[in-house]
């Protein structure tokens, strides 16, 4: 059964985040993927930036997580087609990297102003990351209670 990517959670308060997961390591995406889910987001994956622009075609995301350096378009570049198409998410995406340290991942990380973690990484610091850049306990002003 295909997840309801309609809703989520900072739209809708108790609603799952929606994220995307790009990463070019079949058992990265799976293993990652699944500890997300288990933490309350609803969690798609894609294999390559191809593929993540195909779905990001295909449903709306409220994250997107991709791995720096990929074959064929690499994380950046991944980037630069979800600000050009999802401007909504230009500020949603999380980069991850084998190697944060190089000069190439530093510029990527400055030029974006996104947030990047180093693989392996600790689970309940990349949540943060994730709940920094889209907050699951922020209610949208139509589903906030006035209190008049």
């Amino acid at each position: 059964m295909k997840p309801n990517l309609a809703f989520s959670g900072a739209a809708y308060p108790g609603l799952p985040t929606r994220v995307l997961l790009v990463d070019d390591e079949p058992l990265i995406c799976r293993s990652l993927g699944r500890c997300l889910e288990r933490s309350g987001f609803i969690v798609s994956t894609a294999l390559s930036a191809t593929a993540a622009m195909e779905t990001l075609r295909s449903a709306d995301f409220d994250v997107v997580i991709t791995d720096l350096r990929m074959p064929g378009m690499r994380g950046e570049e991944l980037y630069r087609h979800i600000c050009a198409e999802f401007p909504k998410l230009n500020r949603r995406v999380i980069f991850t990297s084998g190697d944060l340290t190089t000069a190439e991942a530093a510029h990527t990380l400055a030029r974006t102003q996104c947030p990047g973690f180093q693989k392996p990484f600790d689970l309940s610091a990349f949540i943060q990351g994730i709940d920094t850049v889209y907050p699951r306990d922020v209610a949208s002003p139509a589903f906030q209670h006035s209190g008049a």
